[in-house]
């Protein structure tokens, strides 16, 4: 049985790489591949604002996120990001 133990220092190295590469190469294709709604919103909380955007399979996963993601810079700790959440979004944009 072979065992890359005993391998040249060439193919260690090639067989390194690809144990990177192929997993990174993966993930890469399936997240620019992924078929989806994309979405821009606007937060207005306590005097602050943030707008993000997202992308989700759906509408409403796309605001969801894109919510989430813009409450976590104008909000801090959990009740504030409950509340900023729950707060109509000011501006809603879907591409």
């Amino acid at each position: 049985m072979l065992s890359i133990k005993y391998a040249p220092k060439w193919i260690k190295i090639l067989f390194g790489i690809l144990l990177i590469l192929l997993p990174a190469l993966f993930m890469t294709f399936e997240i620019m591949n992924t078929q989806g709604v994309r979405c821009s919103v606007c937060i207005d909380y306590r005097g602050r604002s943030d707008c993000k955007e997202a992308t989700a399979s759906s509408k409403k996963d796309c605001l969801q996120t894109a919510v989430d993601n813009a409450c976590a810079l104008i909000s801090s700790g959990m009740t504030e990001s409950i509340q900023c959440a729950n707060t109509p979004p000011s501006k809603i944009k879907y591409y």
